[in-house]
């Protein structure tokens, strides 16, 4: 019976052992960094106008930092903003102990906005001198920081390297606050972060996809529609664009309708306008509709047109004007 029991028992242990195949195990390792860190002497951000460094927000520099102002979208697609983020290193070891600068970019509410990027060395460049001086035009850095980093960057005095970065963001991203995160780490492994922010202005921008709104042959007093639709391709049915980064509303109004050959007119007060939802009788005085266009977002715009008991035969032509609300 004690054999029995002592069979059952290797039994049990081996198969409460598993056969193993292949394994997973962790690996760990430390880097300790030697010496002193890199410092960070200076950081700014600057986009392009007329094709030198600039801030496009503010051209009179009157606020402080750096403004910049997204281009308008164009028909169907979006269009992007190019600027460009610099930072000035030095190292108590030297110029040559600084091996890489990486940078993040952060949006409004602090989400990382694509991945960690290592930015280009340009020190004793032509793109260094430009953006230098830019800088100090734009009062991103003063002059007395000006002639430090000159004199840091000289090239028989090898105190400090300068790195640009290039970004872009869309005519539809959001306005507000955005910040920049630098990592500048030398040979030894020792590291220095700091931040830099900007501000991605507001832009209310419209396209319409029509030029002209034709009712083509209408009859006295019966109702004549011009329907839109949200196809860009198609401007015989009225497409209208928020091509910015916010909400916004427009102001619709007319003119008179003067026939061509007569003189008589049809008056504004004929005409309609409907927008997502809503129509509004009456375009002889401007009217603002309630609807909000939504950035990125192609919108129906349909117009109407009741000529008076009364109008003559004759070809009748006027505006409409579509303007953004203030």
């Amino acid at each position: 019976m004690r054999n029995i029991i002592m069979l059952l028992a290797v039994v049990a242990m081996l198969i409460t052992v598993p056969f193993a195949t292949a394994d997973e195990v962790d690996v760990t390792a430390t880097i300790s960094s030697a010496g002193n860190p890199p410092v960070i002497e200076s950081m700014f951000v600057m986009d392009m106008v007329n094709a030198q460094y600039n801030e496009s927000g503010d051209l009179d520099h009157l606020e402080a930092g750096t403004q910049i102002m997204p281009n308008p979208g164009a028909a169907c697609d979006e269009v992007i903003t190019d600027f460009y983020k610099f930072i000035v290193v030095s190292d108590p070891n030297g110029m040559q102990d600084i091996v890489e600068v990486y940078e993040k970019l952060f949006g409004t509410t602090d989400a990382q906005l694509g991945p960690e990027v290592t930015c280009a060395d340009i020190t004793n460049t032509a793109d260094q001198d430009a953006a230098l001086l830019a800088a100090l035009e734009m009062g991103l850095i003063t002059q007395a920081e000006y002639d430090n980093l000159l004199w840091m960057l000289d090239p028989l005095k090898q105190q400090a390297k300068m790195f640009k970065v290039a970004n872009t963001l869309t005519n539809h991203d959001e306005p507000g606050n955005y910040s920049v995160y630098f990592k500048a780490v030398d040979t030894g492994g020792a590291y220095m972060i700091g931040y830099t922010y900007f501000d991605y202005m507001a832009l209310k921008a419209i396209e319409l996809d029509f030029t002209q709104v034709n009712y083509g042959p209408i009859m006295v007093n019966v109702e004549k529609w011009v329907a839109g639709d949200e196809n860009w391709l198609t401007p015989e049915k009225p497409t209208i664009k928020n091509q910015g980064n916010q909400p916004l509303q427009i102001t619709v109004d007319a003119t008179d309708l003067i026939g061509t050959n007569l003189g008589q007119s049809i008056g504004a007060e004929a005409l309609s306008v409907e927008l997502l939802g809503e129509h509004v009788y009456d375009l002889s005085s401007p009217v603002t509709l309630q609807g909000f266009l939504m950035p990125c977002t192609p919108t129906q715009i349909s117009f109407d047109i009741t000529a008076p008991v009364g109008t003559a035969a004759d070809s009748y032509t006027g505006d409409i004007a579509i303007t953004i609300a203030p």
